[in-house]
């Protein structure tokens, strides 16, 4: 409304006054706004966290039951042990040695041996010997000794230009020493212990040998079959003790090689144990060289004695390098040393040995290093589909010539990988044909599409997606990939259809699945200080332990063990002599006991028990089997680097380790006929 005589200025002044806001009421809503959407963003960075927490711990949990299904369902080549390791440098054959570390825990994943980290990443020790990159010398890659896998000699087949049974080790890659050829061994069924020494005019049996005063430092022997015609290498394992310094202290070596040359007319071999020196000619042996001086006494020891039931003794199989074929069934070609490709003689299928009176077929078993956990192990087979997929366990891998955890360039993996073309590299990423060893190629050695190698296989690294093309496009022959064989240099075409793959690759993170399993049988000691593979009955000596608990060493805390049988005495049952059969444990460590050491105690099973009975029939407990089966998967998210300073770079180590996760999938199994 307008009044003659200009606007209505009440009203317009009343409009004014409602019509807007403030500096102060604006600066007042700006920081209020400011301080709440700065409190949701502190939320999302948790958030985010705990959700690629809770991812990864799915993808972990996934990989932790497909690695123990595929473990259990080759219960055929399931091994006897996968042990703890330590390193040591040996001045002796100025090398680095590997032995089983019973003291280890599960779980304990510190450096051994250190005195300094390098700029480099290698670990020194004390006396400034090299004793390897980091990542190989702590973390899960402690317990990579495995011990006695495989079984019967597989059926024998065409495997590229071979013939023969081929064996593919389960953790590839492998690590073979070169200067510790020991570590890497491929031998038979154990051998009938006997004790004393043979009759006058007895023929030797090549299934049997003899121990000799095995309590006694000086005539302590071992007594073994010769050949009359060929030289025999036996694989000795055994737990023994030592004198050093004053010293007597406790060992154990499950490849002690003993080479015995052939005696006119056949006859045995007396190997005196005190020697601690098998009579080895490497101008006589092929294969992998050989120090003369290697035996199981490290510079300064002298031999006391050894546990009797810990002696096992096997024949060894023995490489072939040239002419290419086999000429004995305890023969074999090591067709890929670091791929862990095994041909045996193609006679071995069909060969049977005596063993408790009765006829056995051939076995081979192999004692080796995983050479890295952090390699994961996918094995598919190739679906049907003009351009088949495959969605492997993991993405985000690691690329050839990108920086790694500790900031260095990222090397491939370890294997010099054939590309068909006559000539080898380092990749990151390996398909292996589980049917004949052979290397699937991404790229087509001879095939090219606008001037470059045709691409076979299409790897998305980022999801761990894998696409395979056809190489010459014609769907009535399957679908056509590309191989090289074992012993060969150039590709060949093969199709992929339905054949099992096993994919090789790391990925970002430090992913690893590792295996751990309780020893498939542990023997007895005396004293209480088992090794990997043995048992302490308490009270059997003064003062060493609980008369009521089974002691074993650490390194199998929190594995399950089976017992037979257990004689002990109850006070408060009629009949005091009682047994326990058919018994399973839980290793444990807790509450701490006065030995050190893990154990079981029959407590658990009969509160009443007062003590072990041992005289009544000459032992106490018998039958301790090991039944777990542990995969432990496990991922690191953060990152570090080194620097010049060693002590830095230990702390360095050390701060990132804190932050391994992992999840753990236990199962039950035992291999055929245990």
């Amino acid at each position: 409304m307008t009044s003659p005589n200009g606007p209505d200025t009440r009203r317009l002044r009343r409009h004014l006054s409602v019509a807007g806001t403030t500096l102060v009421e604006l600066l007042v809503v700006i920081v209020v706004l400011s301080i709440g959407i700065l409190a949701v963003l502190q939320i999302f960075p948790s958030g985010l966290r705990i959700l690629a927490y809770n991812r990864n711990a799915e993808i972990a949990t996934k990989l932790a039951q497909d690695e123990a299904q595929r473990f259990v369902g080759r219960s055929d080549q399931m091994p006897e042990s996968i042990d703890p390791v330590y390193y040591q440098y040996d001045p002796t054959s100025m090398t680095v040695k590997t032995y089983s570390d019973r003291f280890r825990r599960p779980g304990d994943y510190s450096l051994v041996n250190t005195g300094s980290l390098d700029s480099t990443g290698n670990v020194v020790d004390s006396g400034g010997h090299t004793l390897g990159y980091w990542p190989y010398l702590s973390g899960p890659n402690l317990f990579r000794r495995v011990v006695g896998e495989g079984g019967r000699v597989p059926a024998p087949r065409q495997v590229g230009g071979y013939y023969g049974g081929l064996m593919v080790l389960q953790f590839t890659p492998i690590a073979v020493n070169q200067l510790d050829p020991g570590k890497f061994q491929i031998y038979g069924a154990d051998m009938n212990r006997l004790l004393g020494t043979p009759q006058t005019g007895e023929t030797p049996q090549s299934f049997q040998y003899y121990v000799q005063n095995i309590d006694q430092p000086t005539n302590a022997n071992l007594i073994l079959p010769a050949d009359s015609s060929i030289q025999k290498t036996y694989r000795l394992a055994m737990a023994f003790y030592v004198s050093k310094g004053g010293t007597t202290y406790k060992k154990d070596r499950d490849d002690i090689p003993i080479t015995v040359a052939p005696i006119t007319g056949g006859g045995f071999y007396t190997l005196s144990l005190a020697n601690g020196d098998p009579p080895i000619n490497p101008a006589t042996i092929t294969g992998p060289p050989q120090n003369p001086a290697q035996g199981w006494l490290d510079t300064g020891e002298t031999f006391v004695s050894a546990e009797l039931e810990s002696i096992r003794v096997a024949r060894q199989y023995e490489p072939i390098l040239t002419p290419d074929t086999f000429s004995d069934p305890y023969q074999y070609k090591l067709l890929d040393q670091s791929l862990g490709l095994i041909l045996f003689s193609d006679q071995a299928y069909n060969t049977y040995e005596l063993r408790n009176g009765r006829r056995v077929p051939l076995e081979a078993h192999v004692n080796y290093d995983v050479y890295d956990w952090r390699v994961m192990r996918d094995e598919f087979r190739v679906p049907d589909g003009q351009v088949p997929q495959v969605k492997l366990e993991l993405g985000n891998w690691k690329i050839l010539g990108h920086r790694d955890v500790d900031n260095t360039v990222y090397q491939g993996l370890s294997p010099f990988i054939p590309d068909g073309k006559s000539s080898s590299k380092r990749s990151d990423m390996i398909f292996m044909d589980m049917e004949t060893g052979g290397i699937i190629l991404p790229k087509s050695a001879t095939r090219l599409s606008g001037g470059t190698p045709l691409e076979l296989i299409h790897v998305d690294k980022s999801v761990g997606i894998a696409t395979f093309y056809d190489a010459d496009n014609d769907p009535n022959n399957g679908l056509t990939g590309e191989i090289v064989y074992p012993g060969s240099t150039l590709a060949s075409d093969i199709n992929l259809t339905g054949r099992s793959i096993r994919a090789m690759y790391e990925s970002n993170g430090e992913w690893m699945t590792q295996v751990s399993m309780a020893p498939v049988q542990f023997n007895v000691s005396q004293t209480p200080d088992p090794t990997v593979s043995e048992y302490y009955v308490g009270g059997t000596q003064v003062g060493a332990g609980s008369a009521t608990r089974v002691y074993f060493p650490l390194s199998s805390a929190g594995q399950r063990v089976t017992i037979d049988q257990i004689w002990y005495t109850d006070p408060t049952n009629p009949t005091p002599l009682q047994s326990m059969n058919d018994q399973s444990f839980l290793i444990q460590t807790k509450p701490a006991d006065s030995t050190g050491l893990a154990y079981i105690d029959i407590h658990s099973v009969n509160p009443n028990a007062s003590a072990f009975d041992t005289t009544t029939y000459g032992y106490a407990v018998s039958g301790v089997k090991g039944a777990s089966i542990t995969v432990r998967v496990l991922w690191n998210p953060t990152k570090f680097e080194f620097t010049t300073d060693p002590a830095q770079n230990l702390s360095n180590l050390e701060v990132w380790a804190r932050s391994w996760r992992s999840t753990v999938a236990e199962t039950y199994s035992r291999r055929p006929g245990e």
